[in-house]
């Protein structure tokens, strides 16, 4: 008797295999990259075709059989949502400002497309930074409105802030030296802000790298196709340029030579992630 019962237990779980017990939990959908709602990529500077990419996932246990349109807005109020959340956890925290329309073109109508098979869809929008203001922190806030499949979104993840932070070759985190001549030598850690496809902003010698005092501690280098470096003050810093200058493009490394102030100096930086030489 024994022997017959484990019989028909081995049967009934050999049998399970067969089962179907359907969809395990219902189709859910989301917007990638949103769950912190700001989603920052970078774009750089001189590209003709640079496009902002949207996703739109569906979570399921089972494969989707039909196509899945989903409609999403441009939704001001997940900016002011983000603003406000991240003012209240970073009193320094500068607001993001929406993206303004004529950098960038939205289809008609704005939606999502999930073929039938698979999970997610996307949506390319193409944007020109040509006109943005490269001290303006720019995002574009999309939401899911509806789809016509009647699925979930998640409540947590229906919408995204796509923060534009603008790049080019030259721009990014560098470390070195900056020298007054006949005087001591300082180290420095300035960051290069892109301003156009060959022009950074940096700060100047001693100054105080802070972006408060734009009118006074900056210089602008425009980089040749050869390397060369022209030096010029950024609005109103007293900034003159010795000639000299020039950048190499295998070290990823800037030698600067002006004047401030009455001071001749000699700066030399390179890019923290430029690969490192023996």
């Amino acid at each position: 008797m024994k022997h017959v019962y484990f019989l028909l237990l081995a049967l009934a779980f050999a049998s399970c295999d067969d089962l179907d017990f359907g969809e395990q939990y219902k189709k859910t959908l989301y917007l990638t990259n949103s769950k912190d709602l700001l989603y920052t990529v970078s774009y750089p500077y001189g590209v003709a075709d640079n496009k902002m990419v949207f996703s739109v996932y569906c979570a399921s246990s089972e494969p989707i059989t039909r196509e899945i349109a989903v409609q999403l807005e441009v939704d001001p109020r997940a900016l002011d949502s983000l603003n406000t959340q991240r003012r209240l956890e970073n009193p320094l925290y500068e607001d993001k400002v929406q993206l303004p329309a004529f950098c960038y073109e939205l289809p008609e109508p704005l939606r999502v497309l999930i073929r039938a098979g698979e999970q997610y869809g996307t949506l390319e929008v193409p944007v020109d930074l040509d006109g943005l203001d490269a001290d303006v922190a720019y995002a574009l806030p999309l939401s899911i409105v509806s789809n016509n499949a009647g699925y979930d979104v998640n409540p947590n993840l229906r919408s995204i802030v796509h923060e534009i932070v603008m790049v080019n070759d030259y721009s990014g985190d560098y470390s070195g030296s900056s020298a007054e001549a006949g005087g001591a030598i300082r180290p420095v850690m300035p960051i290069l802000k892109a301003i156009s496809a060959n022009q950074v902003r940096l700060v100047v010698h001693d100054m105080e790298d802070n972006v408060q005092n734009l009118a006074t501690n900056y210089m602008l280098l425009t980089i040749a196709a050869n390397g060369t470096i022209t030096i010029t003050p950024w609005e109103g810093a007293d900034v003159e340029d010795l000639s000299g200058s020039f950048y190499d493009r295998v070290s990823r490394s800037f030698e600067l030579h002006y004047r401030t102030a009455g001071k001749v100096i000699t700066g030399k930086i390179t890019d923290i992630d430029a690969p490192k030489t023996e």
